[in-house]
């Protein structure tokens, strides 16, 4: 019984790191000339489709103009 009880423990103590894995999605972002962001959420484009909005790992908010994103695609 002790053993059962000391493994609920651990899975339940384990149990939000496993969701945290889980349950964001990353994205890389390449510009034209191969500079690389990694973000984590979705990019946004603005309303008149002139720029790309994210929030880098690294630099925090970034924008660009749309012309120069060359690649945008979720990481597994």
């Amino acid at each position: 019984m002790k053993k059962l009880t000391l493994f609920a423990a651990a899975a339940l103590a384990a149990l939000p790191l496993m969701l945290t894995a889980c349950g964001g999605s990353r994205y890389l972002v390449v510009t034209d000339n191969y500079t690389t962001y990694i973000s984590d959420s979705k990019p946004k484009t603005s309303d008149d489709g002139a720029s790309v909005t994210f929030d880098d790992e690294r630099a925090g908010e970034v924008t660009l103009p749309f012309g120069s994103v060359k690649e945008v695609r979720k990481l597994d």
